[in-house]
């Protein structure tokens, strides 16, 4: 029994944080992302009708530091600093106009990253999970539009034919990667909402940023991102 007792006493990352305390929280993770209001028309069947996709969730890469204070018992205040992927995609479509004539689109996304500094208060509900919630300011750092385009048509034997450009290239594979960035805003506000669990001083979250501004400059659409994370807590006493 005092053996038991001993090893449970040698566990400080079981404890709740002391008040008045400071931490550091180092964590990667996957973000999934997508953006509002973001569709695409697209002609199909020989021109006789219209389709509208939306954007899918894309995952990207986050990661960062957390800098925590614990203000109270069960409440906490955290500033944290991260990289921040976002962005969506499109699944892979194909277009028919009025000749016949077939465009192939595939890996059609956009990629951008954000310098992310959040602001959160913590609090705990029981030992090791806490809900979260704050304010975040986003710097965007780069945006990147990727796609992979074919065009084809079916000759009168019914052979798949690519068709040529200008300069007689096959337009079969034709991969395109343009820079975005002027067309989204540099900034982006947004409440981070999450929860977390910490166990021997690992700490997983989960979160939803709602974002508040539009992340396009020209077309409405807000930002949508959840965030899972793992890391590790080091107490600074």
């Amino acid at each position: 029994m005092l053996a038991i007792c001993g090893f449970l006493g040698a566990i400080p990352s079981l404890a709740q944080p002391r008040e008045g305390t400071f931490s550091i929280v180092p964590h990667i993770g996957v973000s999934l992302a997508n953006l509002g209001n973001n569709s695409i028309l697209y002609t199909t069947d020989a021109g006789t009708e219209d389709r509208f996709y939306d954007s899918r969730y894309k995952a990207g890469f986050d990661g960062g530091v957390d800098f925590f204070y614990q203000a109270a018992q069960r409440q906490a205040i955290s500033l944290g600093v991260e990289y921040q992927m976002m962005g969506y995609r499109y699944p892979d479509l194909e277009q028919v106009n009025a000749d016949g004539v077939h465009t192939g689109l595939s890996e059609q996304r956009l990629t951008s990253g954000y310098l992310a500094i959040p602001l959160k208060v913590h609090y705990y509900l029981a030992q090791g999970l806490s809900v979260s919630a704050g304010m975040q300011v986003g710097f965007l750092l780069h945006a990147n539009y990727h796609q992979v385009e074919s065009t084809f048509y079916y000759d009168e034997d019914g052979k798949l034919q690519h068709k040529q450009d200008v300069n007689g290239n096959l337009q079969k594979d034709v991969e395109t990667d343009d820079k975005v960035k002027d067309a989204y805003k540099k900034v982006d506000f947004s409440i981070p909402i999450g929860v977390s669990y910490e166990f021997m001083n690992v700490v997983a979250g989960i979160r939803y940023n709602l974002s508040l501004t539009n992340a396009r400059k020209y077309v409405s659409g807000k930002n949508r991102c959840f965030v899972f994370t793992v890391g590790y807590k080091f107490n600074l006493y």
